[in-house]
């Protein structure tokens, strides 16, 4: 995915981020220097602005660039969201990469929590994830079983 920004247009706040063309470099070598030290009262670290303007940055804002700077450094895109965010179905169904009916029927049945904000299904950020994680462990669970049950099936080879 490449990010693309048109000069003047700002972003929605949960429009996902991606190194664009020409910027992987950049990427990795800001990871890597947000790698070397974490600021301290004796050590701080600065941001500078294109007008030349140098800010502190606090301790917190620093380990949230680190952890940006790492995975956009794996090729992942980002979206920030604050914890106690609430999202859409729409927006939900495509965090997951699953179609909205689909994530209704998950939400109806009980595997994900949500509430009503009037008559609309709102989910919290955080269950959305814990949904995602059970998910996911769940797949891998099965697909080391199936591995298993193949490689036995192969003559009693060691999985």
């Amino acid at each position: 995915m490449e990010a693309r920004m048109h000069p003047g247009r700002t972003r929605s706040a949960r429009e996902p981020i991606a190194v664009g063309h020409g910027e992987s470099n950049k990427v990795i070598e800001l990871r890597d220097a947000l790698r070397r030290r974490r600021p301290t009262p004796e050590a701080r670290a600065y941001l500078q602005s294109p007008d030349g303007k140098k800010t502190e940055i606090p301790a917190s804002v620093f380990d949230v660039l680190a952890r940006v700077a790492d995975d956009m450094a794996q090729g992942h895109a980002i979206v920030v969201v604050p914890v106690g965010h609430e999202l859409t179905t729409q927006e939900a169904a495509d965090i997951l990469n699953v179609s909205r009916p689909h994530l209704v029927k998950l939400l109806e049945s009980g595997e994900i929590d949500f509430h009503l904000a009037g008559t609309h299904r709102r989910v919290y950020f955080e269950h959305l994830m814990a949904y995602r994680d059970r998910r996911d462990h769940a797949r891998h669970e099965l697909l080391d079983g199936l591995a298993k049950e193949s490689a036995e099936a192969a003559g009693g080879l060691e999985y």
